[in-house]
């Protein structure tokens, strides 16, 4: 349960073409409202799963319920997953 646990450094996210420079397509930002695509860098994301909860840890949270959350949430994916038959399989929300 501890490799969902991590201090993240930075949040960075993709700069909008018309601001894009030749250094560098990433912005840093210090704080994130509402739901925006950012990139996390981090050590003990290996387990991640792109586009689920985030939960930000306060030293009055109840950890435990936070934890058993991220594990719900979890399950829940896993069990949309179908992993029966042969060969590689793909899902997305959309088709491409």
């Amino acid at each position: 349960m501890d490799n969902f646990r991590t201090i993240i450094p930075s949040y960075i996210k993709t700069k909008l073409k018309s601001t894009r420079k030749k250094q560098g397509s990433y912005e840093h930002h210090k704080e994130i409202k509402a739901a925006q695509g950012i990139k996390i860098s981090a050590q003990g994301l290996e387990h991640a799963v792109a586009g689920t909860a985030f939960y930000v840890v306060k030293t009055c949270d109840d950890l435990e319920a936070l934890k058993e959350a991220t594990m719900r949430d979890m399950n829940d994916i896993k069990s949309g997953i179908n992993k029966t038959g042969g060969g590689v399989f793909v899902q997305a929300p959309e088709a491409l």
